[in-house]
């Protein structure tokens, strides 16, 4: 996306604080070509792992499969941890519901509807999981305690 360059740019400098609340960059090694990318992406902290959603399609995911190292700047501050791609339908509709009662506004973006008290309606969850990953990326403990919440 044109954009994207320009997000992790300020992601990874001093005005984070704009953007840091929700998006982080994800740095990883291509399985194949062994090159070095850099994503930004949107992100939810559940605990003290980070849940990164993205749509099937797409390929960048793929090499975090069976787990991956991953350099995330992260609320200003640049971590290494693991990352996993979680491609159960089963998880990734259990990891969604949690982000979405955490974000409901998020519901539309994922088609997901809500029901009258504000809930993940469990069939167009269902249906979403199955366009979705979910991309955990476990946090270190000294690192997670160091970075807080904004």
């Amino acid at each position: 996306m044109w954009f994207n360059p320009l997000v992790k740019c300020l992601v990874q400098s001093r005005f984070h604080k704009l953007v840091s609340k929700y998006i982080l960059v994800i740095g990883y090694r291509g399985r194949i070509s062994g090159k070095w990318y850099e994503t930004p992406v949107n992100y939810f902290q559940k605990g003290e792992m980070l849940l990164i959603t993205s749509r099937r399609e797409r390929k960048w995911w793929r090499n975090l499969r069976d787990g991956a190292p991953v350099t995330i700047w992260l609320r200003g501050k640049m971590i290494q941890a693991k990352a996993e791609a979680l491609t159960s339908h089963t998880d990734v509709a259990s990891n969604l519901q949690a982000y979405l009662q955490i974000v409901p506004k998020q519901a539309k973006y994922f088609q997901v509807a809500l029901t009258e008290q504000g809930q993940p309606e469990p069939t167009s969850l269902w249906r979403a999981a199955q366009e979705l990953v979910m991309i955990r990326v476990l946090l270190p403990v000294a690192e997670n305690q160091d970075i807080g919440r904004t």
